[in-house]
C-alpha cells in the first residue's frame, strides 16, 4: 500500500469568496454613482459646448457663422426699442483668381488671414459673419451716422489693402483688396432689406473697380 504524502490545499471557502464578491461589487457600484455621472456630465458639456460652436462659428474662418447672423437679425428685428446698426456687406475681390493661381490650401489661408484682419479691425460690440464663400458681414450696433459707418468701413479696407498675405507654404507674397457695401438699418425695415440694400451697394464697389467702399444712399441718390 503507498501512501500518499501530498497535501491537499483546500478550497477557498464560500464565505471568503462571497466577501470578496460583494467587495467588487460594491466597488463598482461606487463608480457607477459617483464616477460615471461626473463623467457623464463631463461629456454631456462638452457635447454641449461643441454643438453651440458649430451653431454659432464658422469652422474654417473662424468668424460667427450665416446661421447665427439670421438668428441675431431676428432677434434684433422683433426688438421694438433697438436701435439703428450699422451693416457692412463685403466681398475678398478676385478670390476665385488666388484659388486658380495658388490653389486651395492657400485659398484657406488666405480666408482665415482675412478673417483675423476683420476682427482685430472691429469694436467688441461688433460682430463679423462668414456670409458664404469669400463673402462677410459685420454688424455695428450703435452706428447710427453714415459717416461714421464709412469711416470704420474704409479701417477695414485699408486693412485688407496694407495687410501681406502669403501662400500655404509662404513661398509666395501677395495683396488682396475688399469691395464694401454699407447701409444703416432703421427700425422700421427688415433685416433682409437691410441686408438687400448692402449687398447692391458691395455689387456697385465691383462694378465701380473694386477695392471700395459704396453707400446704399449712394445708389439712391444717383
Amino acid at each position: 500500500m503507498v501512501e500518499d504524502n501530498s497535501t491537499e490545499k483546500p478550497f477557498p471557502s464560500y464565505r471568503k469568496h462571497t466577501r470578496r464578491t460583494g467587495q467588487d461589487l460594491a466597488k463598482r457600484t461606487h463608480i457607477i454613482h459617483n464616477i460615471a455621472p461626473k463623467e457623464a456630465l463631463f461629456l454631456e458639456k462638452e457635447k454641449t459646448a461643441r454643438l453651440e460652436k458649430e451653431n454659432k462659428y464658422d469652422s474654417l474662418t473662424g468668424l460667427y457663422n450665416r446661421r447665427y447672423l439670421f438668428q441675431l437679425l431676428e432677434h434684433y428685428e422683433a426688438n421694438p426699442n433697438r436701435g439703428k446698426i450699422g451693416v457692412l456687406m463685403m466681398d475678398l475681390d478676385d478670390f476665385k483668381k488666388t484659388n486658380d493661381e495658388y490653389g486651395h490650401q492657400t485659398g484657406d489661408v488666405t480666408l482665415k488671414h482675412w478673417a483675423d484682419l476683420l476682427n482685430s479691425n472691429i469694436r467688441d460690440l461688433d460682430l463679423a459673419f462668414r456670409y458664404g464663400g469669400e463673402e462677410a458681414v459685420i454688424l455695428l450696433p450703435g452706428i447710427e451716422d453714415e459717416e461714421m459707418l464709412i469711416k470704420r468701413a474704409e479701417q477695414i479696407r485699408e486693412a485688407i489693402q496694407n495687410s501681406e498675405f502669403t501662400t500655404h507654404d509662404r513661398s509666395r507674397k501677395f495683396n488682396k483688396t475688399v469691395s464694401i457695401g454699407a447701409t444703416i438699418w432703421d427700425s422700421s425695415d427688415t433685416h433682409d432689406f437691410a441686408l438687400s440694400e448692402a449687398d447692391k451697394a458691395m455689387y456697385k464697389a465691383k462694378e465701380l473697380g473694386k477695392n471700395r467702399v459704396i453707400s446704399a444712399n449712394n445708389l439712391i441718390n444717383e
